[in-house]
């Protein structure tokens, strides 16, 4: 802010206080985490994501790479931060408390590093500015929750890392590798950057022409992203090409496509969809624009991020889009913040501005992490109680890789997160890394009939289809279920305490021994 000048390019080697800013954006985070840090929370034993992330790791501690913990069907879901957080579970590390030291680095990071980026093309002060600003632009310009310690939030620190290399003005031999190595390590966490990262590649060989530099980004990100071209083969060998949400063509847009973006990119998040912040996430996006438009300050890293956000949104989905739209989020804001501030009659609007999505932000991450400390403090005590017996003798019954008889609710609250077996609880098509819709819906159709069914030809007739010879009840919620009352009946109780009964096939159970 402050002025016409501009920083093009900060030599931290010749500032008096070369990391007074980071110092501050780093402490700055360190006061918007303090929640967690203080409670060591949230440990998120309710979130899908969180189910899943667990899942996954002891999938890929189990040997299987590509599969889905939840059907072991090989698909696209991104195994590698899955596989870097069973490196550190297999040396007895716990995996909550893995998951709460990745959301406070990766908050971290974050913040740094977008100062660092935005420091690069922006004055300092627009980029610490900007950088206070983030918690405001992710909960209601973006992809909504700071402290997620999932694959995506793992992949931003690596995209940025890449970004603040790409965007260095001076040449530099070893720059573009640099950049081609991350945005790589990034898409093999997320695929979400591919058009955010091809459009950029395109730019640098259509529009600057700068073939050396294409070429060298070019063949380093392909070669870094090898294991992505296994994967893909392995999924296409085992006929789950279509599993993930991405379509060459959906149709020519019409007002209802356009209407849905809109409504998405003012309300990226459904639980934000209110208008008082709305009003300073409107102005950024106008006043970002100008900047833009006027000073440039940025090159053409918006306009990329802009076409990718709507490629993204139109071949993948609205709910991806969102990814992207952060990355385009915070240069507008950058751009809104020196727009403001090129007189000095402005710079009270600028800082007026800035406060708001300061405060707003901060207060919402703060009122969010309460949120998730008080459902911990309420819930988890009783949650851990119900599983402690189970989750400690599960694995004398159930088997690693196959498919228990069990309800959606049990399985993924007791099971999914915690032992690598599958069940009829497939996602539906919307999530990319699960299975294909047919398939989906085939098994979201023997589920259903095999729950309401009490004829016992019919219940193993499902379990010989998919081998399953387990089932898991849970005894306060689940006693009424059909299924439940006829394997009651005709099969082996082998485990029973005051929460779960685990039942077996008489011809290979274990005998129960109370």
């Amino acid at each position: 802010m402050g002025g016409g000048r501009r920083e093009t390019h900060v030599d931290y080697t010749k500032e008096k206080r070369p990391w007074a800013y980071p110092l501050a954006v780093l402490i700055f985070a360190l006061v918007l985490l303090s929640p967690i840090l203080y409670y060591h929370a949230p440990q998120y034993y309710g979130s899908p994501d969180i189910q899943y992330v667990k899942a996954k790791v002891l999938s890929v501690s189990n040997g299987d790479l590509f599969g889905d913990p939840v059907t072991g069907r090989p698909n696209f879901h991104p195994p590698y931060y899955h596989l870097f957080l069973s490196l550190f579970t297999r040396l007895g590390v716990d995996i909550d408390i893995l998951l709460f030291l990745v959301s406070v680095i990766n908050v971290c990071a974050l913040l740094v590093l977008a100062y660092f980026v935005l420091a690069v093309r922006f004055e300092k002060r627009t980029a610490f500015i900007c950088a206070l600003m983030l918690p405001f632009i992710i909960q209601y310009m973006g992809p909504d929750n700071i402290a997620l310690a999932t694959a995506f939030y793992f992949s931003i620190p690596f995209f940025l890392g890449g970004l603040f290399f790409y965007l260095q003005p001076e040449p530099s031999p070893w720059r573009p590798v640099a950049t081609a190595v991350l945005w790589g390590c990034a898409f093999l966490i997320s695929p979400v950057y591919v058009f955010l990262i091809g459009f950029t590649f395109a730019y640098e060989s259509f529009v600057k022409r700068a073939y050396r530099r294409f070429a060298i980004l070019t063949l380093v990100f392909l070669t870094t992203i090898t294991p992505f071209f296994i994967q893909m083969h392995a999924v296409r060998v085992a006929g789950m090409a279509d599993t993930s949400t991405f379509a060459l063509w959906r149709g020519i847009p019409d007002g209802a496509w356009f209407k849905a973006l809109g409504g998405s990119f003012l309300f990226p998040s459904d639980g934000n969809r209110r208008i008082l912040p709305m009003i300073p996430a409107v102005i950024i996006v106008i006043l970002g624009i100008l900047g833009a438009v006027r000073k440039r300050s940025a090159g053409a890293f918006p306009l990329i991020a802009a076409l990718a956000y709507l490629f993204t949104a139109y071949h993948f989905s609205l709910q991806y889009a969102i990814r992207v739209q952060f990355f385009l989020s915070i240069f507008l804001a950058a751009g809104a913040i020196e727009y403001l501030g090129w007189r000095k009659i402005k710079r009270v609007a600028a800082i007026s501005l800035a406060s708001v999505c300061i405060i707003l932000g901060s207060y919402e991450h703060f009122v969010q992490t309460n949120e998730w400390i008080d459902n911990r403090e309420a819930h988890l005590a009783e949650y851990q109680s119900f599983g402690a017996g189970f989750w400690a003798n599960m694995g004398k019954y159930l088997t690693p890789g196959q498919y228990v008889v069990v309800t959606a609710a049990t399985y993924r609250y007791f099971i999914m997160p915690y032992f690598p077996a599958h069940a009829l609880v497939a996602y539906k098509s919307g999530d990319y890394y699960q299975i294909n819709e047919a398939l989906a819906d085939s098994m979201g159709n023997d589920y259903n009939a095999m729950m309401a069914s009490a004829d016992i030809e019919t219940i193993e007739r499902y379990c010989r289809k998919y081998g399953m010879r387990t089932a898991v009840m849970h005894v306060r919620y689940e006693q009424k279920y059909p299924v439940f009352q006829t394997i009651a009946a005709d099969w082996t109780l082998v485990y029973e305490d005051e929460y779960f009964r685990i039942y077996q096939w008489p011809d290979s159970a274990v005998q129960f021994n109370p």
